[in-house]
């Protein structure tokens, strides 16, 4: 007998519905915060400057003074305290920052004007730009495990985007679709239709490079050769003629490489590193690297972009591209304005699936139908507003 062949039917928009519901319905409480605090998180930087006067400093071209900017820090602080690391003005008009160590080893930030020098004043370790990062990168929790559920929420925000466009028949018109105002349930369709089309780069962008940091979390992380040690040991507050010695060899030897970070050693036996930019577009300033013998000012290790592997040189591009850094000022603006369209799809989505499914009458109120559609999650909603809570407690108490 003849075998008969088995054909599959192919999956219906009915079925590619169903699928988009469930990756964004169930999780839309816990995906909308993520969502909207890595939307912050883009320009956290321009939100300490706003919100710290020490960070606002003169603008100049020049490049920076960094054994001066040390020295600068070093006279400021107390005996006890320690400076841990110096890194570049995020932009043009920002004091350059200085990472450093309290006696209880406790981290603060010191600010320096990049033209005069003098220490324009402190902040907090925990400044907007941390506390967003962390908030959206692992939730405050642990990093194996709260890297993992905002990993897995990446999965699921690419099979929402699969499935929303082979749901519907002919996509390309929904770019430029106006939203029709026949009733509330076919406005909001259309309105998510239109959003979820323009951020669909986005969706595409973040749920890769979110993938990524999931496989990263769970083993895939891309190695780097270990810090040679140095030799001898070199007191605190002394780097600055070390400093001064490694810029000369830069300008001989790498001239193109444009220091940003200065890590300092603090023990005997550790080097100084710093990192910067040279070759390589979508970077982050690791994969230009010096490694310096304090005491002998000796080079005893150094990289460049084009010295990473092809796993290293995605792992370095995962960040500028998740976070839009690539891009500048501009770059970081778009992100966030597409960023808070693309939070805006979690309520809207709640929204439409209380009118379709739960069939409430058009005339209860916006809220009403919103309540009601977190209300039919279920444990889902519980779990993330209880895993929401904690992130927030977790945070008051850091």
């Amino acid at each position: 007998m003849a075998r008969k062949l088995i054909t599959r039917k192919p999956i219906t928009r009915k079925q590619w519905q169903t699928v988009h519901r469930l990756c964004g319905f169930y999780l839309a409480v816990l995906l909308c915060f993520v969502l909207f605090t890595g939307s912050l998180a883009t320009v956290s930087h321009e939100l300490d400057y706003l919100t710290n006067p020490a960070i606002r400093a003169s603008s100049t071209q020049q490049p920076l003074d960094w054994p001066q900017a040390y020295r600068s820090v070093v006279q400021s602080i107390p005996d006890t305290h320690r400076l841990s690391r110096l890194q570049q003005p995020e932009h043009n008009g920002y004091a350059i920052e200085a990472i450093v160590l309290d006696a209880q080893q406790q981290r603060y930030r010191v600010y320096v004007d990049p033209v005069s020098y003098a220490v324009t004043g402190t902040g907090s370790w925990m400044n907007w730009q941390n506390s967003l990062r962390q908030l959206h990168r692992h939730l405050m929790l642990p990093l194996w495990l709260g890297v993992t559920l905002v990993g897995l929420l990446a999965v699921t925000m690419l099979a929402g985007l699969v499935s929303g466009w082979l749901m519907l028949p002919d996509w390309w018109k929904v770019f430029w679709q106006r939203p029709r105002t026949t009733n509330a349930r076919v406005f909001w369709s259309d309105v998510h239709k239109l959003t979820g089309a323009w951020c669909s780069w986005l969706v595409l962008v973040i749920g890769l490079t979110g993938v990524w940091y999931l496989a990263e979390q769970n083993g895939l992380r891309a190695t780097y050769p270990d810090t040679p040690q140095a030799q001898g040991q070199v007191l605190p507050g002394t780097l600055a003629p070390v400093m001064e010695r490694t810029l000369e060899q830069i300008s001989q030897q790498r001239p193109a490489f444009t220091p940003a970070v200065w890590i300092m050693p603090d023990e005997s036996g550790k080097p100084m590193v710093v990192y910067g930019q040279e070759s390589g577009l979508l970077v982050r300033d690791r994969a230009n690297r010096i490694v310096v013998d304090p005491q002998s000012t000796t080079w005893i290790q150094q990289w460049s972009t084009p010295d990473l592997t092809l796993h290293q040189r995605i792992s370095e591009a995962a960040d500028p591209l998740h976070f839009g850094t690539w891009g500048g000022l501009p770059g970081k603006l778009v992100y966030l304005i597409f960023g808070l369209l693309l939070t805006s799809l979690c309520i809207t989505g709640t929204y439409l699936y209380a009118l379709r499914f739960l069939k409430i009458k058009e005339g209860s109120t916006q809220g009403g139908m919103l309540k009601t559609g977190i209300s039919k999650m279920g444990r889902w909603a519980t779990g993330s507003i209880a895993l929401i809570f904690l992130a927030l407690v977790l945070y008051i108490m850091d």
